[in-house]
């Protein structure tokens, strides 16, 4: 049995750590991995291998990676999250597309909607769960009648709404 690592979703496998019967009763036994090797490698699959027929019980239970063995750089304060905001768009008025930004400084749901500006919803735009950061999005009103539109965002109690103006 084994610890094995691969980064080509499992066509080439390499084993990280291999198993050794101590002789000793069952129970959990810490192992230490080093990843360093694997240093800006992207899409890692760790994979366990087990094959015995005795009745062991085999798990991985607390797994824990310690520090960043792909690389991180550096951070600048600056580019921290800190709050939530719905950045005007850009450009406005706008035909047919216009960039939208935004920013969340929690994992949360995030609902971004147009509205006509007789409140019916026109376009949803975004509705998932994001992790905090910055993000980018693109309106593409190619089926929307010029006007003004509303722009809404909500993430956890946070809401703000900006004027869009569609002008074809």
């Amino acid at each position: 049995m084994g610890l094995f690592i691969t980064a080509d979703s499992g066509a080439h496998w390499t084993k990280l750590w291999q198993a050794q019967n101590d002789g000793k009763p069952w129970k959990w036994r810490p192992i230490k991995v080093i990843l360093t090797s694997y240093q800006n490698t992207q899409n890692l699959i760790l994979g366990w291998l087990y094959a015995g027929n005795d009745g062991d019980l085999v798990a991985l239970d607390n797994v824990k990676v310690v520090g960043y063995p792909y690389g991180v750089s550096a951070y600048n304060e600056e580019e921290i999250v800190k709050n939530y905001e719905l950045s005007q768009n850009y450009p406005n008025p706008f035909n047919p597309s216009t960039k939208i930004r935004y920013q969340i400084s929690k994992n949360r749901p995030v609902r971004i909607d147009v509205f006509d500006v007789l409140g019916r919803k026109v376009k949803t735009l975004v509705n998932n769960v994001q992790s905090a950061g910055k993000y980018q999005i693109t309106l593409h009103a190619d089926n929307l009648a010029s006007g003004i539109y509303l722009l809404q965002m909500k993430a956890g109690g946070f809401l703000q709404t900006r004027k869009l103006m569609l002008i074809k």
